[in-house]
């Protein structure tokens, strides 16, 4: 899980980092029909994934308890982050295989991250101590 959190919170940076300084080609521009303020409405969200799941695994290597909340924040806006996304490229760009694939990853890989931890949670909580 941590591989995964790892590689999607520095390639988000990357690509906003990137994407704002105008230093990304024409071709790596996700939605490249769609106009800057619509490029823009993503920045926000994915860079709050970015950071929260980063954060959440400082937490983690720290040992403190809120690792956990701060996964679930992540994983909860990577979702959402693949809906907007899925929704944009079905009103703008509906033949753009890619971006859909993108979306879908987005909003299925969450799912499967949450179910795992909720499942860890529930499990130590019924230990006996």
């Amino acid at each position: 899980m941590w591989g995964f959190f790892i590689v999607v919170d520095i390639g988000l940076l990357l690509y906003w980092g990137l994407f704002g300084l105008d230093w990304l080609p024409a071709f790596a521009v996700l939605l490249p029909e769609a106009p800057p303020a619509a490029q823009y409405s993503f920045c926000t969200i994915d860079l709050l994934v970015a950071i929260s799941g980063l954060y959440s695994l400082y937490e983690w290597r720290s040992n403190h308890d809120t690792w956990r909340m701060l996964a679930v924040a992540s994983l909860a806006l990577m979702l959402a982050s693949g809906l907007q996304l899925l929704v944009w490229t079905l009103a703008i760009a509906a033949s753009n295989v890619l971006l859909i694939v993108v979306s879908v990853v987005f909003i299925i890989t969450p799912l499967v991250f949450m179910n795992r931890l909720v499942r860890n949670v529930r499990r130590r909580a019924t230990k006996i101590y």
